[in-house]
């Protein structure tokens, strides 16, 4: 309520970072501390679960790469924050509203949706040789990967294809990333953040 500002998408030693600390100045000519807890921060331990989810799926996940994505981002970010009247408008503080609820909605789709794990249609048993296409039911499959290389088993888009050889294969589908959070902190500023994922999710499979 006491800041006009431009629409400003942070870079914090090369990642996007968002404000977790609404109505708080940030410093960009200062040196922060970085840390891998938020608890290291005056936050404290603070629930960081779905802010995390958040910015994960937020601007650059997938095809988020607009400025309007990354407000979406940062306005729910505000909100699990306790924010209530986030907005943003063009040219002026009085100017004509930017509807960003596209974009938050689909955030949020897959915020809430982020353990939905791939389905697949299979047969009992299938014969040695045979080539088996499965198609994800759910549509996600386009999220996960596989746990390891395999010889028979190639992803194609919402798709599995599966050489089928004796015995049993089994396999497992596996949503991760490498990159994990980052909270940044100067003392007397506010706290900014850049999200990973931490939380992992992965589903096991077999083919007979």
């Amino acid at each position: 309520k006491d800041n006009m500002t431009n629409l400003a998408m942070m870079d914090a030693g090369g990642e996007i970072a968002y404000c977790i600390e609404p109505g708080i100045v940030g410093d960009n000519d200062a040196y922060y501390n970085t840390y891998d807890r938020v608890d290291k921060t005056p936050l404290g331990d603070i629930d960081i679960k779905k802010m995390t989810l958040i910015g994960y799926y937020g601007y650059g996940f997938d095809n988020h790469n607009t400025k309007e994505y990354y407000m979406a981002t940062q306005e729910l970010i505000w909100e699990e924050r306790g924010v209530e009247d986030a907005y943003w408008t063009k040219d002026s503080k009085t100017g004509p509203k930017i509807d960003i609820e596209k974009e938050k909605n689909e955030i949020l789709n897959l915020v809430n949706n982020h353990t939905l794990t791939p389905k697949f249609k299979q047969e009992q048993s299938y014969i040695v040789g045979e080539k088996v296409i499965l198609e994800d039911t759910r549509n996600v499959l386009k999220y996960y990967e596989l746990d390891k290389n395999y010889d028979n088993i190639k992803k194609d888009g919402n798709k599995l294809i599966i050489d089928v050889t004796s015995g049993k294969t089994k396999f497992d589908l596996v949503k991760s990333s490498k990159k994990r959070n980052k909270y940044y902190y100067n003392n007397g500023f506010q706290t900014i953040a850049s999200f990973g994922l931490p939380y992992p999710v992965r589903s096991y499979y077999a083919i007979n």
